[in-house]
């Protein structure tokens, strides 16, 4: 399960980043996952639990939003999006695509207290 070594990962950059603005609380975390980026969405929501028992974390609502794949074909020139795990254009059906978005994790924000 390497949303464990994610979790730790994210868990350590905000509290480097409470540390350097002197918050004693983390209220909201916003993160973008790719639906190509491996990261099982509800294994990683554990793996935050599980990484973030720091009282820095008491409190903190972790919202996590899926990015969806998205993929420019270049038979048809169109910008499309698949249904992973299969990454093809859906308009034309070819396999001779270029993913465009949906391979990142991001943490959008963090709120401090």
């Amino acid at each position: 399960m390497h949303e464990m070594s994610i979790a730790a990962e994210i868990t350590k950059r905000i509290k480097q980043e409470a540390k350097h603005n002197q918050a004693s609380a983390v209220y909201r975390v916003h993160l973008t996952i790719g639906a190509l980026s491996g990261i099982v969405k509800e294994a990683l929501e554990f793996a935050l639990q599980a990484c973030s028992e720091d009282k820095l974390f008491k409190h903190t609502e972790w919202l996590i939003t899926t990015e969806a794949a998205r993929v420019y074909c270049a038979q048809c020139q169109t910008t499309t999006t698949p249904d992973p795990p299969l990454i093809y254009c859906t308009k034309c059906l070819s396999t001779d695509v270029t993913v465009t978005s949906g391979k990142t994790m991001i943490i959008d924000s963090i709120e401090l207290a």
